[in-house]
């Protein structure tokens, strides 16, 4: 603080002037004018204080969120739009897409194909179309949840709970049928 008032004494003559005043000649008034004057002064030192932490402040926490936002966008290629003359962005693919396969894919999931087991036929038929395309696609196809459920537009945990009530009707069905 001693600091900050050699500063505001030495800003210019007429605060050495009223200082001299006030504390000199001991003059009321100049020591009200120069105490009014060091409050206008720390008002300004503690606005841009407070300005510049602040300024600091959203600086760091943009950038955190460019940071974050640049981790999570796909990357991308600046390409020239030839019909419009300007700078476009073309996103890249993160992933490869098998085309013949999304093409050759069956639509209707048919068991008959895949078990003999008559019983079991009818019990994979008896599940509902999401029951029976989730686990055609995890244990035929062998495809992970995180891709099922990005196939599907369903979130994992829809995934594993589809799949855990399919695997648990087929089971009770199965256990039915040996008794």
């Amino acid at each position: 603080m001693l600091s900050l008032a050699k500063k505001f004494i030495d800003e210019s003559k007429e605060n050495k002037a009223l200082y001299k005043k006030a504390i000199i000649k001991h003059d009321k008034k100049a020591y009200s004018i120069l105490n009014r004057r060091f409050s206008d002064y720390m008002f300004k030192v503690n606005a841009t204080s407070y300005l510049h932490k602040s300024i600091v402040l959203n600086a760091r926490e943009f950038k955190k969120r460019q940071l974050r936002l640049y981790k999570r966008e796909e990357l991308t290629l600046n390409t020239i739009d030839l019909d419009f003359n300007e700078e476009r962005i073309d996103n890249i693919s993160d992933m490869t897409v098998d085309f013949i396969e999304e093409i050759t894919e069956p639509i209707d999931i048919d068991f008959t194909e895949i078990f003999t087991n008559q019983d079991l036929i009818s019990y994979m038929n008896s599940l509902t179309d999401k029951q029976r395309e989730i686990l055609f696609l995890k244990y035929v196809k062998e495809l992970e949840e995180k891709e099922i459920a990005a196939r599907l537009g369903i979130s994992i945990q829809a995934v594993n709970k589809t799949k855990k009530v399919a695997v648990y009707k087929i089971k009770r069905q199965l256990g039915g049928a040996r008794k």
